[in-house]
């Protein structure tokens, strides 16, 4: 799978992973963007951002499935992601 592809593939499930970590930010851009109203709560601003990433992401032409993985490939990728789940790599919050 393509990095960007496999990136847009999983950016709702980061960032509704990442949700609790980082609502507030998520509902800024959400009212930067248009997506919610100024008075809105965080929680429904971050959830409109995250609906309209997925929005987004199923209106343009990608495939959005990794229905070339086989089953006996996961247990690479897992370990690939582990090797980069460390203290040193940027994210707000951890698997």
């Amino acid at each position: 799978v393509p990095h960007g592809r496999a990136n847009a593939m999983v950016l709702p499930h980061v960032l509704r992973f990442n949700l609790s970590a980082r609502e507030p930010r998520l509902a800024r851009l959400a009212r930067m963007l248009g997506l919610a109203d100024l008075r809105a709560n965080d929680a429904a601003a971050a959830d409109a951002l995250i609906q309209r990433v997925g929005a987004l992401l199923a209106a343009l032409p990608l495939q959005l499935s990794a229905s070339m993985l086989r089953s006996n490939d996961y247990p690479a990728i897992a370990r690939k992601a582990l090797d980069e789940a460390h203290g040193m790599y940027p994210v707000p919050r951890y698997m």
